[in-house]
C-alpha cells in the first residue's frame, strides 16, 4: 500500500471528499476523490496514512486506510510544504535543522511520551511541534469514535466543532444532538444498536410529527393526539428540552420560545402612551392635503383617523391600487401633522422593488434590512405582506420597532386563509387589535378546470413550477419526483441530482431572499445552479447556511417570497389567489382546481401571543 502525507481535505457538496496528498515514495502530489461515506477512519491534514484504492467500478473507491507514523521522507516533505509547525511560525534555522535531523525528528514525533527523551532540536520548538502532532492524533481518535457511532467524516468534523473534545461522550449520552448534522428524514445513526437506536428513532419521529402539525397551523397539540407508537418518546424529548409539556398539551420548544417572545414584544409596544389627534386636527390636515394634491382619487377620510390614532392596526386588502392610494394618503397626512415619513417594510427585496411602481415617493426596504428608529418622537412603520411573515420573521421585525413607534400590519384578504402555519397568530391579532378592511365587495368566483396527473407532469416537464395552497399536494408532488444520476448536492435536508429544482431558504436569521436554483454541477469551488436563467456559483459556506427542499412544487407563500416569474396554480378553493400572485409579479400559466378539503379541518392552535393586559392605545 502507498503512503501519503495529507495536505488538505475538502468536502464537496455532492458527498465527495477531495484529499490533496503527496505520495511519499515518489514525492509527487496526488489528488484522491472518494465518497465521504466510504471513509471508515478519519483522514486529517498533516498526518501520514496508508491508503489502498480500487478502480473496478470506474471511479476510485476506498478499500483501506490507516494512520501511520511520520518517516524521515514525510518529515522533509512536511517541512517543505509548511505542514509542520504551521501555527508556530518556526524560525528558518529551526526548519533547516528539522530537515537535517529528519530521522531523529520522525522518532520524536512518534513517541507517546517525550518526558524522558532528549529533544532532537532546540526547545521550546521541539515540545511545541510534538504537542501540535499529538493534538492531531487526539483529533483523529475523537473523529474515529464519532464515525464508529454512525457519522461520516464531514458530519463528525462539524460535530466536534460544536462539542469539542467531549464530543463522543456527548453523542453517546444524547444521540439526538446528531440530528442537525445528518439527514433528518433518515436520522438514525448507523453505529447505534438496540434500545438506544430505537429511542433515538422514535423521538426523532415525534419531533418531525410535531413539526408537520405546526406546518398545518397546530403548534400546540393535545397529548391524546400523538400517535401511540410515538408517545414513549415524550419523556426523552422533554428531558432533552426538545419539547415542553404539561398534563394535557405538548409543544416544540422552539415554537414556545417564539410565541412567548412575540407576546413580550407586543406587550412592550402597547404599554406606552401613544399620541392621538382630534377630529378637527385630522379634518384640517386632510383638507390641506387635498388642496395641495388638487383632490384625491379615492376618499379614505373615514379610515385615516382609525389608522393614525392606533398603536397597532391590521389592514386587509384585495386591490393593490386601492392599498397604494391609502398608503399615499396616510403618508401625506402623518407628515402634515408633523411626523416623519413612514418606514415601509416589504417581505423581500424583489417585492420592495415591485412596490416602488405603486408607491414611487415612499421608501420601501426588505424587513431584514430595516434598522431601529433612534428618534424619541416615534415613527410610523408600515409592514406590507404581513401574511408572508413566519413567526420568527415577525419577532425579528418587532426587534427593530421602537417603543413609541406605530405599527400598521397589512395582509391580503385572499392569502390569509392559506397561511396555515401562521393562522393562529393572524387570528389572535385580528381579534385583539383594530382592523380595517378594504374592498369587501363580492367578487365573481372563478371555476378553473380540475387538475389531472398528466397535466401536472406536463407542466413540470416544461419547466413550470407548481404553486398550490395545499401543503399535502406540494409534499406529494415533490416526493414522487425522482431524478436519475449521481447526487450533486447533499445536505441535512436531503440529496439532489442534476437538473432538479431546489428551494434555498435561509437557515436561521433571514439575511437574503429565498430562491429556486436548478442544479447544474458540483466542483471543488462549490455548486453551480441556474437561478431564473442566470448561472450562479454557491459556496459550501453559503449552502450550509441554507435550508433546502425540492421545488417541483411550492406553496403560495414560498412563491411570493422568492418572486417566482411564472407557474401553474393548483387551488382547493377560489380564494382569489391567482390575482394575489399576479399582483406579486407571478405569471399564472394555467389555473387548476383541486378537490375541496374535508369539512372537519382542525382549528389552528398555539399559545396566546396578544398582551394579557391591554395597554393604552
Amino acid at each position: 500500500m502507498k503512503q501519503y502525507l495529507v495536505i488538505s481535505v475538502l468536502h464537496r457538496m455532492d458527498r465527495r471528499t477531495v484529499f490533496s496528498t503527496v505520495n511519499i515514495s515518489r514525492n509527487r502530489p496526488e489528488r484522491i476523490v472518494i465518497d465521504t461515506n466510504e471513509i471508515a477512519s478519519p483522514i486529517l491534514p498533516g498526518l501520514v496514512f496508508e491508503i489502498k484504492l480500487s478502480y473496478r467500478s470506474g471511479r476510485p473507491q476506498l478499500v483501506y486506510s490507516r494512520p501511520v507514523g511520520h518517516t524521515p521522507e514525510s518529515i522533509r516533505i512536511a517541512i517543505d510544504r509548511g505542514m509542520i509547525g504551521a501555527q508556530l511560525h518556526l524560525p528558518r534555522g529551526i526548519k533547516k535543522l528539522i530537515h537535517q535531523r529528519a530521522n531523529a525528528m520522525s522518532d520524536w514525533l512518534n513517541l507517546a511520551d517525550i518526558s524522558r527523551h532528549t529533544a532532537p532540536i532546540n526547545e521550546p520548538y521541539a515540545t511545541q511541534v510534538w504537542l501540535e502532532f499529538s493534538s492531531q492524533r487526539q483529533d483523529q481518535q475523537i473523529l474515529l469514535e464519532l464515525i464508529e457511532a454512525g457519522l461520516n467524516l464531514q458530519q463528525a468534523e462539524r460535530y466536534v466543532q460544536c462539542y469539542g473534545v467531549n464530543a463522543p461522550s456527548h453523542l453517546a449520552a444524547i444521540p439526538q444532538t446528531a440530528w442537525p448534522f445528518v439527514n433528518n428524514r433518515t436520522n438514525t445513526l448507523k453505529g447505534q444498536v438496540g434500545g438506544v437506536a430505537e429511542s433515538t428513532r422514535t423521538s426523532s419521529q415525534l419531533l418531525l410529527w410535531l413539526q408537520n402539525q405546526a406546518n398545518r397551523g397546530h403548534t400546540l397539540c393535545d397529548l391524546v393526539e400523538i400517535p401511540k407508537r410515538l408517545r414513549s418518546a415524550l419523556d426523552v424529548c422533554d428531558a432533552n428540552h426538545s419539547v415542553r409539556t404539561d398534563e394535557n398539551k405538548v409543544q416544540l420548544t422552539s415554537h414556545a420560545i417564539l410565541q412567548s417572545k412575540l407576546m413580550e414584544k407586543l406587550e412592550g409596544l402597547t404599554a406606552n402612551f401613544f399620541p392621538t389627534y382630534s377630529d378637527s386636527e385630522i379634518d384640517f390636515a386632510y383638507s390641506r392635503l387635498a388642496g395641495l394634491a388638487g383632490g384625491v382619487t379615492m376618499d379614505f377620510y373615514s379610515l385615516l383617523p382609525q389608522l393614525i390614532n392606533q398603536r397597532i392596526v391590521m389592514v386587509s386588502y384585495s386591490s393593490m391600487a386601492e392599498l397604494a392610494e391609502l398608503i399615499e394618503q396616510y403618508s401625506a397626512l402623518v407628515q402634515t401633522v408633523h411626523w416623519n415619513p413612514p418606514q415601509i417594510a416589504a417581505y423581500s427585496e424583489q417585492r420592495a422593488c415591485a412596490l416602488v411602481k405603486w408607491l414611487p415617493y415612499e421608501e420601501i426596504v426588505p424587513f431584514y434590512q430595516t434598522v431601529p428608529h433612534r428618534s424619541h418622537t416615534g415613527q410610523s412603520r408600515i409592514v406590507i405582506d404581513f401574511d408572508r411573515f413566519t413567526l420568527s420573521d415577525l419577532v425579528a421585525l418587532l426587534e427593530q420597532v421602537g417603543k413609541e413607534d406605530q405599527l400598521i400590519l397589512i395582509s391580503h384578504q385572499a392569502a390569509e386563509p392559506c397561511a396555515l402555519s401562521r393562522r393562529f397568530h393572524l387570528g389572535q391579532l385580528r381579534r385583539y387589535f383594530h382592523t380595517v378592511a378594504l374592498d369587501r365587495s363580492p367578487r365573481a368566483p372563478e371555476f378553473p378546470p380540475a387538475a389531472s396527473s398528466a397535466e401536472i407532469d406536463e407542466a413540470i416537464g416544461h419547466g413550470h413550477t407548481i404553486i398550490s395552497d395545499d401543503i399535502d399536494v406540494v409534499q406529494q408532488i415533490n416526493s414522487c419526483r425522482k431524478a436519475a444520476g449521481p447526487l450533486k448536492l447533499v445536505t441535512p435536508d436531503g440529496g439532489y441530482s442534476k437538473h432538479q429544482p431546489v428551494l434555498f431558504q435561509p437557515r436561521g436569521a433571514r439575511r437574503f431572499d429565498s430562491f429556486i436554483g436548478v442544479i447544474i454541477s458540483t466542483s471543488d469551488k462549490g455548486l453551480m445552479v441556474n437561478v431564473a436563467g442566470v448561472v450562479r456559483q454557491l459556496t459550501n459556506e453559503f449552502v450550509s447556511g441554507c435550508q433546502t427542499s425540492k421545488a417541483y412544487a411550492i406553496d403560495i407563500f414560498d412563491a411570493v417570497r422568492i418572486g417566482i416569474n411564472r407557474g401553474v396554480l393548483l387551488t382547493r378553493h377560489d380564494h382569489g389567489l391567482a390575482e394575489y400572485l399576479r399582483d406579486s409579479g407571478t405569471d399564472i400559466v394555467r389555473h387548476y382546481a383541486l378537490p375541496a378539503p374535508s369539512s372537519n379541518a382542525k382549528i389552528p392552535s398555539g399559545q396566546r401571543i396578544t398582551p394579557l393586559v391591554e395597554g393604552r392605545t
